[in-house]
């Protein structure tokens, strides 16, 4: 063999062997294989608290991504047990809270209106679940069965 192709082969075995390291090592946290159909504590910690994003105060929201996240009017309609309006477009998760929350039914899409996480059925747009990502802890974040808002930044500021 000439030398040019035993540099060719060694080139190509190296660039498919890089190719394999890069498939095999994940860019970002993987969720773990056991589905969910809730909320948990994991998915409220995956977000930082009190931290400064594009040179301003945050009060949620990812650090790692400079992204913050604030109140929406949207969140105020949306109640666990019902259907998110028809008239409200289903605004999905952004891509690094997807990489970030385990992994939920199929039949489930993750959707952020604000500060407001929903778990809804794909096909009947039902409210399965709600966690309120600026609450001062998991408990108030879950809000297990809640079926009216309670805009949690009314219960910070009356403490």
């Amino acid at each position: 063999m000439s030398i040019k192709v035993e540099i060719g082969v060694a080139i190509a075995t190296a660039l498919i062997g890089m190719g394999v390291v890069h498939q095999t090592q994940p860019l970002e946290p993987q969720a773990p294989a056991q589905r969910s159909t809730a909320f948990n504590a994991d998915d409220y910690v995956a977000f930082d608290r009190d931290f400064v994003a594009k040179g301003a105060p945050c009060a949620v929201g990812l650090e790692r991504r400079d992204m913050c996240f604030t109140a929406s009017p949207l969140q105020t309609r949306i109640i666990e047990g019902e259907p998110v309006p028809t008239n409200m477009p289903l605004l999905a998760a952004e891509f690094p809270i997807l990489v970030a929350l385990p992994i939920k039914e199929k039949s489930q899409k993750l959707l952020r209106y604000g500060t407001v996480l929903a778990l809804i059925d794909k096909d009947t747009r039902i409210v399965e679940d709600l966690l309120y990502i600026d609450a001062d802890n998991y408990a108030d974040a879950s809000r297990s069965g809640q079926r009216t808002l309670v805009d949690s930044s009314d219960q910070r500021n009356s403490g």
